[in-house]
């Protein structure tokens, strides 16, 4: 069973209203609408004319210009002002269809290989981040400030930190009889 789609109304004044929710919303909750794959169709509030496209479009000038990096290049949007005296004009958006399905379809595959592509350089960074913060470690004057200096780290061995535990367990009774020699003698 399809969904029927949100009717979106658009006013003279440019707001725009979502008769499902029965509320005034923006283009950045058409966003999340899109995003949310919601079928949904932005009519005109006095004639009832479809502007799904022109509102869709402006969507995406809108999120274009206001993105650190752009998703289209000025030299793509040029040749889209050409292609509306071409002779083939018919065809573009057809093929413009296509090559998005096909990008969507392998999205997931290309963000896979990024991702291993990038994990060595990952690696590489924590390894020099790791070296440069125990380098300037020696650079601090009180090295123990803020932690205990004989709980074990991850980085000591497993003999080292048993030395360690058997030291403080040996602090600890030694302490526990120099208490004992203070302790007032009963009569």
């Amino acid at each position: 069973m399809t969904e029927s789609p949100i009717v979106i109304k658009k006013y003279a004044n440019r707001r725009l209203y979502n008769t499902d929710e029965s509320r005034y919303i923006t283009l950045r909750d058409l966003s999340v609408l899109v995003k949310q794959d919601k079928t949904f169709v932005v009519q005109d509030a006095k004639t009832g004319e479809d502007m799904t496209r022109s509102v869709l479009a402006q969507l995406i000038l809108d999120l274009d210009v206001t993105h650190e990096a752009p998703l289209l290049p000025v030299d793509f949007l040029r040749h889209l002002v050409r292609f509306y005296d071409d002779r083939l004009r018919s065809f573009i958006p057809s093929y413009l269809d296509m090559a998005m399905s096909v990008f969507s379809e392998n999205q997931e595959r290309m963000n896979t290989y990024m991702h291993q592509a990038l994990t060595p350089f990952d690696d590489v960074r924590r390894w020099y981040r790791g070296w440069f913060q125990q380098s300037f470690s020696f650079f601090q004057p009180f090295p123990f400030l803020g932690r205990n200096p004989f709980a074990p780290s991850a980085a000591e061995p497993a003999g080292e930190s048993a030395q360690i535990q058997a030291l403080q367990t040996e602090i600890e009774r030694l302490k526990q009889e120099l208490l004992a020699m203070k302790a007032p003698k009963p009569r």
